[in-house]
């Protein structure tokens, strides 16, 4: 309803999608992710790092570890508390911010920016979208870089799937897709059930291309934007995972 809080602001969801979204071996991930970025950016730290939409702070702690000054921002509180206590056992500093990523930006403050782990493309106005790229855009230095990381149009025609369901423990999530607005669109219908109850919910995001998501970067300003179909640099191809973009200041 039009009166209901939005998806990506309802806690009771991030809440949920905790156990199903950062296991362990996400975490394990996240440092050679780190080195990845670092591989497709050609950047060498000390860097002073931006993650946006930052959540349990993964990708903070994998770049604070290879000297770089890192701000993680993300909205929900609880991912903040974990990511600070994360990183305190850790033993590196960390600056974690908590914002909208629609309000957030630090001119000229940084040389590199993240949004990974599909955390672009939520809100139900695309210049919603636009706004967070300028954002993005107007935080980095001149020559910085901005990597995004996301599932693209193209791979996920190639993989839909328009149910599926996964176990953790006792807990069960069920998972069905729908397709909007000629694929502009899609609807997550999410159903979660566990010892507890039972909790759903509906994400809706936008689907881009590869094309798609390079205009908008070039529209927010970004210079020539690299499309590749996985961090490590493989291309965007029939093979591809991801969509990742690598674009500069």
């Amino acid at each position: 309803m039009p009166d209901e809080t939005p998806w990506h602001d309802d806690d009771k969801f991030w809440a949920l999608f905790h156990k199903w979204g950062f296991s362990e071996t996400r975490w394990a991930a996240a440092g050679i992710e780190a080195e990845h970025v670092l591989a497709l950016t050609a950047q060498t730290p000390p860097l002073d790092v931006l993650d946006m939409c930052c959540g349990v702070g993964r990708h903070c702690i994998a770049f604070a570890k290879r000297q770089c000054r890192v701000v993680g921002v993300d909205r929900t509180t609880f991912y903040l508390a974990e990511a600070r206590a994360r990183a305190e056992g850790e033993g590196v500093s960390i600056e974690f911010v908590q914002d909208d990523m629609r309000r957030f930006a630090r001119p000229g403050s940084f040389d590199l920016a993240l949004s990974l782990y599909t955390s672009f493309s939520y809100f139900e106005a695309h210049e919603d979208n636009m706004t967070v790229l300028r954002n993005l855009h107007a935080s980095l230095r001149p020559g910085g870089m901005l990597v995004i990381e996301m599932m693209g149009k193209e791979v996920l025609a190639r993989k839909f799937s328009e149910r599926d369901w996964s176990e953790s423990g006792e807990a069960l999530l069920l998972h069905e897709r729908h397709l909007e607005n000629d694929w502009s669109r899609m609807a997550n219908r999410w159903i979660f059930i566990e010892k507890n109850g039972r909790y759903e919910a509906t994400a809706r995001h936008w689907l881009y291309s590869a094309t798609e998501l390079a205009n908008m970067l070039s529209g927010a300003g970004f210079a020539s934007p690299k499309i590749f179909g996985a961090l490590n640099g493989a291309p965007y191809d029939q093979h591809a995972e991801r969509l990742v973009t690598v674009s500069h200041k």
